[in-house]
């Protein structure tokens, strides 16, 4: 069966939208940067500190030709997601790729945000 495509995602950069790009998943979590566990003298935990909230993630897609390769340490801003809580400024830590049957190119971001943080593109 051919392939089928029903719409052009695009996601949003600082000063422009990014386009030439179709998303194929958004993968994030909710953790915590800071767990650390106390225990006693039985080595039983009687105590969890969690601090430093994070949302760590990939986002996965087709690259169409045309399309501008974002560098690590750029930013990010993801909107309008399911859960509000990751509609976020994100810094990329890592830029991937492969190359599959078909000519297409499938780019992968991996996305990292700290509550502590002010991310900017200065």
């Amino acid at each position: 069966m051919a392939e089928k495509q029903y719409g052009t995602a695009h996601i949003f950069g600082i000063d422009a939208n990014v386009t030439n790009l179709t998303i194929t998943a958004v993968d994030l979590e909710k953790n915590f940067n800071l767990d650390q566990k106390t225990t006693d003298q039985l080595g039983v935990t009687i105590e969890n500190r969690m601090d430093d909230r994070m949302i760590t993630g990939t986002i996965t897609a087709f690259v169409k030709s045309g399309y501008t390769f974002p560098a690590q340490g750029d930013l990010i801003t993801l909107a309008d997601m399911k859960d509000s809580d990751h509609d976020k400024q994100y810094c990329i830590k890592r830029v991937g790729g492969a190359e599959k049957a078909g000519d297409k190119y499938v780019l992968t971001l991996t996305l990292e945000w700290h509550e502590g943080i002010t991310y900017s593109s200065e």
